[in-house]
């Protein structure tokens, strides 16, 4: 059991990371941190920076760690018997997908509450903290499994259980989407763009479900390649590591970008 992954790929992962440190500067995350705003769309977004920073620091530790340690020596992923260092690589691993998959029903959160501010709020409201209940429920659901599940099977499994939760964001984006889509706006609500607001969001949850798919494929993928090592082709190995990158950063970047900005949503002289 185990599979090796080109170092090269590790370098790329590694490349992303140092993006999305760029991308924190370039979103004003810390001024958005400072905003004195106690409504559920400042809060939650808030709490969107919050979770992005700890994927940020996490992915530049394991990517940086599994660049030495692939080209320094040998990290088959899964593989029995590592040292203590490899294995926290893996546990890293680990901890960044359980925050990422709580930062995807968050996103969802936030879409459903700036949608609701024109529309049908009966509806909207509690589907945006059923998302955040669903986010939360999640992040304990596998932060308690991971330490249930250890070694090399644990690891496989746990990669399994996140597939898995993949599948049920890819269920709640496009929910969340056709909610949003069939939002019509409450008579007298003035100053707003609905259509706007409503196009802005329903291209969040749809990004949301395109980067849960890009990770659920990715664990699929090395969880049967892992499992089965006469299926373990290098290049699908590579490609699922790299997808795995990719589904990070798209989660990062819809974060940073779920807010939509004042003047795309509300103008005071619109009727």
């Amino acid at each position: 059991m185990g599979i090796s992954v080109t170092p090269f790929v590790y370098l790329l992962n590694l490349g992303i990371g140092a993006s999305l440190c760029g991308m924190f500067i370039a979103a004003g995350a810390c001024k958005r941190m400072g905003v004195k705003n106690r409504s559920r769309v400042a809060q939650t977004d808030k709490v969107n920076i919050s979770a992005s920073v700890i994927i940020t620091s996490l992915f530049l530790m394991w990517s940086a760690g599994s660049v030495l340690a692939a080209y320094f020596g040998e990290y088959p992923m899964f593989g029995r018997g590592m040292p203590s260092a490899y294995n926290t690589l893996q546990k890293t691993d680990i901890f960044i997908d359980i925050f990422q998959k709580f930062l995807y029903f968050s996103i969802l959160g936030i879409s459903a509450f700036q949608s609701e501010r024109t529309g049908n709020e009966e509806t909207l409201l509690p589907w945006g903290k059923c998302c955040l209940g669903m986010g939360a429920l999640q992040f304990l659901i596998l932060l308690i499994s991971q330490g249930c599940f250890q070694g090399a099977v644990g690891w496989i499994i746990m990669y399994m259980l996140g597939a898995g939760f993949d599948l049920i964001v890819c269920v709640f984006s496009v929910l969340t989407a056709v909610l949003i889509s069939k939002n019509k706006q409450t008579p007298g609500v003035k100053g707003y763009y609905p259509k706007k607001i409503s196009l802005w969001n329903t291209q969040v949850c749809l990004g949301v479900f395109f980067s849960s798919l890009l990770d659920l494929i990715s664990k699929s993928a090395i969880s049967y390649m892992a499992v089965n090592s006469n299926a373990a082709i290098q290049l699908l190995i590579d490609l699922s590591m790299l997808l795995r990158g990719l589904a990070t950063f798209t989660a990062v970047s819809l974060a940073y970008s779920a807010k939509i900005p004042p003047n795309k949503s509300y103008s005071p002289n619109e009727e």
